[in-house]
């Protein structure tokens, strides 16, 4: 199972963010710091699974083998507390 937070619970469609969002595609890691694809607000807090707070989430199940071919796969929304 994988999980990531779901930004899409907290911007609307066609919001200047999610324009934004779209423009930039990802977050530019670097060594010491960081260029979120989203304003920090939203990337270090509410749209971050944090231990014990619960939040939006899109989560994939998937099923594989050994050789890791995969069998099933599902997607879903979710409120999900990480501890």
């Amino acid at each position: 199972m994988v999980a990531i937070a779901d930004p899409t619970a907290y911007i609307a469609l066609d919001s200047q963010i999610e324009q934004e969002a779209k423009q930039r595609c990802f977050t530019n890691y670097l060594p010491g710091f960081n260029i979120p694809m989203l304003p920090r607000e939203l990337s270090d807090e509410l749209c971050s699974l944090i231990a014990n707070e619960t939040r939006p989430a899109l989560v994939c199940y998937i099923e594989t083998d050994l050789a890791g071919n995969i069998h099933s796969q599902t997607a879903f929304c979710f409120r999900l507390c990480t501890i």
